[in-house]
Order: structure tokens, then C-alpha cells, then sequence
């Protein structure tokens, strides 16, 4: 308890409507902070979310109105897949409700769909078990240091520890396309490594959920209601301002910033916030460096060192059911592009009902994509699935293409983690919240989106109201104990460490 009423609590402005944001949001109104949200579209999950009036395409790939969705079914951005070392992810979905039993189906394997042969689509199966290359490359990166692996691409750590015969390709992407969004030739190995970390002592359970539905009906709605909800116990508001862009920010004197804003009728207008949560994706907040912000916050000026790239997906709704699909994912091996895909209408109850499948897709890489438009882009597209589906061709109805163009993902790339901000800025009374921003998850994930927000929101309660109950932010799967004492032992004994931790991979993998 503490001796502050609401009343006397300063109001707290979030800029940005995404996963981080709301997240933050919630935690916030749970204090007692009145708070106000600006989110520049007119929806809210940023690209957490779902578009629940996207373009559709016909099946000749022409943009048509008269085209629409199921009722009540939106279009993800993407499937969305949660993986057992999700600890904060889970607290959420307990927070607001979801069932573990009704809203979330779950996955244990993932199988590889081959391309068809004289047309003839050929059988999918589970991926095969890793190879013993794979597996000493595994654990052997697990044992390694902050300074062995912060300067190497996953691949520069692969090579340099040739685990591959000679003349064969060194590949672990099926493992990163599973729970990153970008393949070994852009990570980090220290990401990959704390990936490893915190996944491979889950592995034997339940490899991943989903949920059934979209994002936007199992997630941010359910959250939003959360977050109302919590405000009105705690007697404070909770305004949200949809389509208000942030066009600057301005330092104040003190604490805090002029928020520079327009509204959704093109308006502009100006916020005072003293307690400001930026949970602006980093390409966002680089357009608004500026002197006087440079000045305050040099640090700032370090998200020019951060990339983002777009992470294409698309929807294809087929006229008939493609009945002996796997039921889990798949990936279409030998796909340029590192697509994944997935039957939804298995899972998902408003598509069960069509009788008909709807495949979801994502594109692993997207970056020959940015001179394409929806059409172009969907011709590619079509013309990789049709190689592994023919029996999908000529029975498609509608295409939802999502390029994503605009809403990027923050990529893990060598070096970056020493200029990723800290939750608490140098700005005074401003907050950062995003997946981008240092988290224990490290990865690009919606794992991290959530860490981060729950972050930002116990650094502004420590400013704020010290005395007031902290945050509660789920500890990260942490390594056994047998792992922890070889990743001890690596520097004394890198020989010993090195087979111990191969066999404890190697039992793994034969369990799960």
C-alpha cells in the first residue's frame, strides 16, 4: 500500500498503441497513473495487431471491393507463434483471460512440405532430427561468453568452428525461422545464443501455442478491455486517440516533452507530457532526432545504428479444403524466400465453419520485395506456393497480401546491443518501451515487446512512487543447473564442457 492517492499521480502519455505500449498501459492505470495513449493508426497492436478491413485480391490478382472477410475474422499480419520460453507472454494471457484449454491450440513438431514433382504434390513430412553438426554447433554455442560471441554473425561462428563436412552448407535456419524473424545470415550469435538458452530447456514440452483467432480478437481487444477495466477500479482514466501521428518531440525544461502531433482529420495540435512512455518503433523515433533532443539525450542518436527490414505475409483463402495438409506448420522446403505456412482454418472456429482452407503464410525474406506492389508481390508469392500446392492452383478465391512495408521488424544484427536504449532514458520522465529496446528476451519478439513494456512501466513506478507494489515481470527460463556449471566450466576446461553439453543437447533432442 502506499500513502499516494490516484488523485495526486501525474498523468502519463504513451506514445505508441502497440503490444509495448498497452502493455505499459496496463500496468500503469493498475498504480493508479491516469494515462493517455496516442497511436498513430486507427487501430491498436501496431504489428501485434490485425487488419480487420485489409485489401483482398481476387484470384486473378486484381484489388476488389467487393470482396470481404468472414464475419468477425481479421487478417494477422503474419501467423503468430509463441513458443514455450514465452514466461511474460503467459503472464499476460493469464492477466486477460485467455484459456489455455479453449483460446490456444498447441504444437509439437514442424513439417517440411517438398516442391511437387510433374505436378503432383508430394507427401509432407516431420522435420528431420538435426544432424551432429547441428547439434555440436548448439551446444557448443550455448557455453559461449558475452566477448566470444558479440561481434560474430551466427554464420562467422559457424564457419569458424566448422561444424559442417567440408564443401556442405552450414545452416541452423530452420531452428531460427521457427522463433526469430530473420535467418543465420543477419543474426547476432549472441542472440541465437540466448535464444538457445532460454528454448532448448523447454524443448521436450509443447514446442510452441497459437492462438484461435486473430491477434486482434484473442489479444489486443481482450487487452484493451483489461486495461478499461483496471482504470475504472482504480478510479483513474484511460483515454486511447486513434490516428494521432506524432509529427516531434520537444524537450521541456524539467521533465518530459511538447508532443508535436496531428490528428486523424489532419489537425495539428501539441501535448505536454511530463511523463512521457515512447513506445515508437526505432525507424519512428529516428525521424524525430533533432538538436534540441541530440543536446538533452545524445543517446538517442544511437538508434541510427539499429536496422529494421519489412517481414512480408499473406493470406490465401482456397474454395475447397485441402484436407490431407499437415495440421501444424510447414515450411516449403527449398523456397527462396523462407516461406512457412499454415492451415488456420483448422484451428481457428469462425473458419472451421467455411469448410474451405485459409492458409497463412509469412515470407522469411522479404527484401527483393520493395520495388513490387501488392500485385507483383502476390505473383511471386503464388508462383512459389503453386510449386509446392498445384492442387491449391486455380482454387484460390482471395488473396490478403500484407508486405508490411511500413510496419518493419527491429533486426538483431552483430554489435547492436550496446547501442539498444535502456528502459529509462536520458531525458527526464521519459520512458522507452519496444522490443527493441534491452530486455532479457534480446530476440525480436512479441516476448520481448511485452518484458519491455512491463520495464518501462516499473522504471516510471521506482521514479514516481517508490513505496507502491513493483511491477511483476515473469522470470525468463533460466538454463539448468547442470548447463549453468559447463557454461562455468568452459574458460578452465573448454574440452569437457564442450562434450558434456553435447550430450545433454543430444538427450534432448531424442526426448522431445
Amino acid at each position: 500500500m502506499t500513502d499516494f492517492q490516484p488523485s495526486s499521480r501525474p498523468k502519463v502519455t504513451i506514445l505508441g498503441g502497440g503490444l509495448s505500449g498497452l502493455v505499459a498501459a496496463l500496468e500503469l492505470v493498475k498504480l493508479g497513473f491516469p494515462v493517455q495513449l496516442h497511436e498513430a493508426l486507427g487501430r491498436l497492436g501496431g504489428k501485434a495487431g490485425s487488419d480487420g478491413d485489409p485489401p483482398l485480391y481476387d484470384a486473378e490478382l486484381n484489388p476488389n471491393p467487393n470482396l470481404s472477410l468472414p464475419a468477425g475474422v481479421a487478417s494477422d499480419h503474419g501467423y503468430h507463434v509463441f513458443p514455450a520460453w514465452y514466461t511474460a507472454v503467459r503472464g499476460l494471457w493469464r492477466e486477460i483471460g485467455i484459456d489455455p484449454e479453449h483460446d490456444v491450440y498447441r504444437g509439437h513438431i514442424y513439417h517440411d512440405l517438398p516442391p511437387a514433382r510433374q505436378g503432383v504434390r508430394q507427401p509432407h513430412a516431420p522435420r528431420p532430427p538435426p544432424s551432429i553438426h547441428q547439434l555440436a554447433a548448439i551446444a557448443e554455442l550455448i557455453l559461449q561468453t558475452d566477448d566470444e560471441v558479440e561481434d560474430l554473425t551466427l554464420q562467422a561462428f559457424l564457419r569458424s568452428h566448422s561444424y559442417a563436412p567440408r564443401g556442405q552448407p552450414i545452416r541452423l535456419d530452420a531452428f531460427l525461422h521457427d522463433v526469430l524473424t530473420s535467418g543465420a545470415r543477419d543474426v547476432s550469435a549472441r542472440v541465437v545464443r540466448n535464444v538457445f538458452r532460454q528454448w532448448l530447456p523447454v524443448f521436450a514440452r509443447s514446442n510452441w501455442d497459437a492462438l484461435r483467432g486473430s491477434l486482434a480478437e484473442k489479444l489486443i481487444d481482450p487487452l484493451e478491455r483489461r486495461i478499461e477495466a483496471a482504470a475504472q477500479q482504480a478510479g483513474v482514466s484511460f483515454q486511447v486517440f486513434r490516428g494521432h501521428r506524432v509529427l516531434g518531440l520537444e524537450p521541456l525544461p524539467d521533465h518530459g516533452l511538447n508532443v508535436h502531433l496531428s490528428d486523424r482529420h489532419g489537425r495539428q495540435l501539441t501535448e505536454r507530457a511530463e511523463r512521457v512512455v515512447l513506445a515508437l518503433p526505432p525507424e519512428v523515433l529516428r525521424r524525430m532526432d533533432s538538436n534540441a533532443l541530440f543536446r538533452r539525450a545524445a543517446g538517442l542518436s544511437d538508434l541510427f545504428y539499429l536496422r529494421s527490414h519489412p517481414y512480408a505475409a499473406f493470406d490465401v483463402y482456397a474454395t475447397i479444403r485441402l484436407d490431407d495438409l499437415p495440421v501444424e506448420h510447414f515450411s516449403l522446403t527449398g523456397s527462396a524466400y523462407g516461406i512457412r505456412g499454415f492451415d488456420i482454418s483448422r484451428k481457428w472456429p469462425r473458419l472451421e465453419i467455411l469448410g474451405r482452407s485459409v492458409l497463412q503464410f509469412v515470407v522469411g525474406d522479404s527484401r527483393s520485395f520493395g520495388g513490387l506492389d501488392n500485385r507483383g508481390f502476390l505473383e511471386v508469392m503464388s508462383r512459389e506456393i503453386f510449386r509446392h500446392l498445384p492442387d491449391l492452383e486455380g482454387r484460390v478465391a482471395c488473396y490478403v497480401p500484407h508486405r508490411n512495408l511500413d510496419a518493419p521488424l527491429f533486426v538483431n544484427d552483430v554489435g547492436t546491443w550496446q547501442h539498444r536504449p535502456e528502459p529509462v532514458s536520458r531525458l527526464p520522465g521519459v520512458y522507452l518501451a519496444g522490443d527493441y529496446v534491452r530486455n532479457e528476451t534480446d530476440a525480436t519478439s512479441m516476448e520481448g515487446a511485452v518484458r519491455s513494456g512491463l520495464a518501462a512501466a516499473e522504471a516510471l513506478r521506482q521514479a514516481c512512487l517508490p513505496q507502491a507494489r513493483p511491477v511483476e515481470i515473469a522470470e525468463p527460463v533460466k538454463v539448468p543447473d547442470t548447463i549453468a556449471a559447463l557454461i562455468d566450466l568452459w574458460p578452465d576446461d573448454p574440452m569437457a564442457a564442450r562434450l558434456q553439453c553435447l550430450e545433454w543437447v543430444r538427450s534432448l533432442f531424442a526426448r522431445s
